[in-house]
């Protein structure tokens, strides 16, 4: 079942995040708890930050995380970006598509036609080349891709 977080959930977003963690290519990085509660709590009381969980049983096997703005603060259009979309590994490929929806369906509610969803996809987690197919058979357009440099040396 896809639905809005909820605060009560936050214990179990932070297991989704441990689990995510591991898996990234961000492992090497120490993770803290608290600052992971502390950012789910406060994403959960954010306005502008959409918060979607798939809960199946007991478990939270998935999640996005949205931030809207508007662009510039001058133009007639409002950004909604994810910060996060993740499932567990072995989650069916519709529960990540639902919470893309999910997101979708915030945004258009929110701004209706004034929206543009952008969906970060990297090799942070997923693989980057599957991810951007299902994107693109939804409709979405690359508009440019992420470069990352590691240690400002």
């Amino acid at each position: 079942m896809i639905r809005p977080a909820k605060y009560t959930d936050v214990p179990r977003l932070v297991e989704l995040s441990c689990d995510m963690h591991k898996r990234s290519r961000y492992a090497d990085a120490s993770m803290s708890d608290a600052r992971c509660r502390n950012a789910w709590r406060t994403a959960i009381g954010e306005p502008s930050m959409p918060v979607f969980v798939s809960e199946e049983g007991d478990e939270i096997n998935g999640a996005i995380v949205g931030h809207a703005a508007q662009v510039m603060q001058s133009l007639d259009v409002f950004l909604v970006n994810d910060y996060l979309w993740y499932v567990k590994p072995g989650t069916p490929a519709s529960v990540a598509g639902g919470l893309l929806e999910a997101l979708e369906q915030w945004a258009e509610a929110s701004f209706g036609d004034k929206a543009i969803v952008r969906i970060t996809v990297h090799d942070a987690v997923v693989d980057p080349d599957l991810a951007a197919g299902y994107l693109r058979k939804k409709g979405f357009v690359e508009t440019g891709f992420t470069l990352e440099k590691r240690g400002m040396q």
